[in-house]
């Protein structure tokens, strides 16, 4: 399957620093408990929920499976050294039914509230497999872009300062 991608975005206000986190996956996939492993979803024992999932209108999908939808707050994580940040869903955006041979693109947004000046560290849940991280900040310079393996962190980020990395550790080949 292909990497999710997250976009946090710092910003400030009322002199307290925030940031949105919106990321864009394969709900479908992530609802079916396909394995990461497979290249072609066609190729899982939950191929057949897949497809079905892939099927229902977005109104469908929230109604049936709110519930793993809103747990999805609850294994994606940002923290410091100090801190474990809330992660709150304020919106979800499926796309309708279109080609369905091709993965539909839902994104989900979420609020994280008064971030410390610290370093901060972004992962997920294994089983969601690999996601690009970009995080931007409060004057919308990019600070850091990692592509994170499945099960995997990332490296500690700065919310201020932009950090390099070699290209080569984000490349596998």
């Amino acid at each position: 399957m292909r990497p999710s991608i997250a976009n946090l975005n710092i910003y400030e206000e009322d002199n307290i620093t925030n940031a949105t986190l919106s990321i864009q996956l394969n709900l479908e996939a992530i609802i079916a408990g396909v394995d990461i492993k497979h290249t072609n979803t066609k190729d899982s024992k939950e191929s057949d929920e897949y497809e079905n999932l892939r099927n229902m209108s977005a109104i469908e999908l929230i109604e049936k499976y709110s519930s793993k939808i809103k747990n999805i707050e609850n294994i994606v994580y940002l923290k410091s050294a100090n801190h474990n940040y809330n992660l709150v869903m304020t919106n979800i955006n499926i796309p309708e039914i279109g080609n369905i041979n091709i993965a539909r693109d839902t994104i989900i947004g979420f609020e994280i509230k008064d971030l410390k000046e610290e370093n901060l560290r972004f992962f997920w849940d294994k089983n969601l497999g690999s996601i690009i991280l970009r995080v931007h900040s409060i004057n919308n310079e990019d600070l850091y872009s990692k592509l994170i393996g499945a099960g995997s962190q990332s490296n500690w980020f700065s919310s201020e300062k932009k950090i390099k990395e070699k290209i080569r550790k984000n490349v596998k080949t």
